[in-house]
């Protein structure tokens, strides 16, 4: 209302001017011309009985303007009154007053008066938690009342199978994922191979797995063993592995150094002293030939061309023989110790002089997958020796860990991080180097003591040359197992 009536504030002939009115009116006022100011307001009281504004206009007549909004206002005031009146009379004139109450009633920390009695203490006291745990799947709730277990739908952890690690290959040679014990395993039982902290054989059990690699490029690398339960009689055949595929190499037949079954392995127990041993074609350290005739293609050298580190029999031989080709890798390890490794330390050709497999396209895994051999055909290609040295044995018992180290000229056998035994290149005795053919896994033996357990916990090959340090992060990664 006070945007249309303006209130006389000041007299002129008892005349006031509207805030409605036009610039015109108020002139014609101002200049003592006549215009209509009945509507103007004269004066405004407030009817507290009604809660009103009344407005009396000039012409005498008057407005009722309605004020809803007091009465809700009154009567809120009025109740916080009541309230405020209640606490005065009861002694309590202040907020002070107030939280010296609250505090006194120890509403907190008082046994009988804690608040959380005030819902029904018979009824806290049996429900409420006392505590709670968890073991294996069963979660224990613990109350006064008694305690009851809830048996979690919690499903039991798939154990990993030991041979996860092996590089798994199809027919074609080509690598696939075998992640389960039943899948990498040959001859699967109904309902699969149980696992129990590794895979156990008894007796005279056989198992025979899919087909591996243990790929390296320089036929060296780690073979690590991971024992359980150990319970063997000496002459006990633990694991075999079997070579499947030559490729393009020599096996058999009746030619000088030409071996059947070279590339296989055996760990057994010794029959003398019960210990662990290896045996690596057929027990023989000898070179052993890998082609009828001929060479691969990867960079030929005449060794007999540098003469500062001896000749190598080169130019004088024909025919030869093994004396002459443990000549040529003798010579070889002596020249690689003067010109870095030039020549590849586990193969070369022999026939009325000697070649070295020069690098850089030289390492035993090209070597190994030759499309053939060609070249002159008076010659033969040879591996330096068995893929491990023959000779060493270790002490087992259960949960040893064992890791055989094909160094380029030694083998070193660790029992639970630490070196037990080594053989070293020694005449004609050399490392052969691991090759990277298709194998498998024969676990046990029909010939084992019917009495003898064991279980295989982890077997695994890490190919390629491994540093000391590399081999007891091996070791430490083992560690995490047990």
């Amino acid at each position: 209302m006070a945007s249309r009536w303006l209130i006389q504030t000041a007299s002129s002939g008892g005349q006031t001017a509207s805030s409605g009115s036009t610039a015109g009116a108020i002139g014609g006022v101002l200049g003592g011309g006549s215009t209509d100011i009945s509507h103007v307001v004269k004066s405004a009281t407030y009817d507290a009985t009604n809660k009103k504004l009344v407005l009396e206009k000039d012409g005498g007549d008057t407005v009722d303007v309605p004020i809803s909004t007091l009465g809700v206002h009154e009567s809120n005031l009025a109740n916080q009154a009541s309230s405020i009146t209640t606490l005065e009379t009861a002694g309590y004139q202040t907020a002070s007053d107030v939280s010296t109450f609250v505090t006194g009633q120890n509403y907190v920390t008082n046994t009988v008066n804690n608040l959380t009695n005030y819902y029904d203490k018979n009824h806290s006291n049996n429900n409420f938690l006392d505590g709670i745990s968890l073991s294996g799947k069963t979660l224990t709730i613990d109350r006064q009342a008694g305690s009851f277990d809830i048996a979690l739908p919690i499903a039991d952890a798939v154990e990993a199978s030991p041979f996860a690690g092996l590089t798994w290959v199809d027919s074609n040679d080509l690598q696939m994922i075998r992640q389960s014990i039943n899948s990498q395993m040959t001859n699967v039982p109904q309902g699969g191979f149980t696992l129990n902290d590794g895979f156990t054989i008894s007796g005279q059990q056989t198992f025979t797995s899919q087909n591996f690699v243990m790929d390296s490029e320089d036929g060296m690398g780690i073979l690590e063993i991971y024992f359980g339960n150990v319970s063997v009689n000496a002459g006990d055949t633990l694991f075999k592995i079997v070579t499947q595929d030559y490729k393009n190499f020599l096996n058999g037949g009746t030619a000088l150094g030409a071996y059947t079954n070279w590339a296989d392995m055996e760990f057994r127990m010794n029959s003398l002293n019960n210990q662990l041993e290896g045996r690596f074609n057929n027990g023989t350290n000898g070179p052993i030939r890998i082609s009828s005739s001929g060479y691969p293609s990867v960079g030929t050298d005449f060794l007999h061309a540098n003469t500062s580190v001896g000749n190598c029999n080169g130019g004088i031989a024909l025919p030869y023989n093994i004396s002459h080709v443990n000549s040529t890798f003798n010579c070889i390890l002596a020249k690689n110790a003067v010109n870095g490794g030039i020549y590849n330390p586990h193969y070369s050709a022999r026939g009325d002089t000697a070649f070295g497999f020069k690098s850089p396209n030289n390492t035993n895994k090209a070597i190994e997958n030759t499309a053939g051999f060609g070249g002159i055909s008076y010659f033969a290609s040879w591996k330096s020796g068995s893929e491990i040295l023959n000779g060493g044995t270790v002490s087992i018992a259960s949960n040893d860990h064992i890791m055989i180290k094909v160094n380029s000229t030694s083998i070193e056998y660790y029992k639970n991080g630490a070196i037990v035994h080594t053989e070293s290149n020694s005449g004609g005795s050399r490392v052969g180097g691991v090759t990277n053919f298709v194998r498998n896994l024969v676990l046990g033996n029909s010939s084992n003591n019917v009495n003898s357990t064991f279980t295989i916990r982890k077997l695994n090959w890490h190919g390629n040359y491994k540093t000391v340090s590399e081999a007891n992060t091996i070791h430490a990664d083992w560690a995490c197992l047990v």
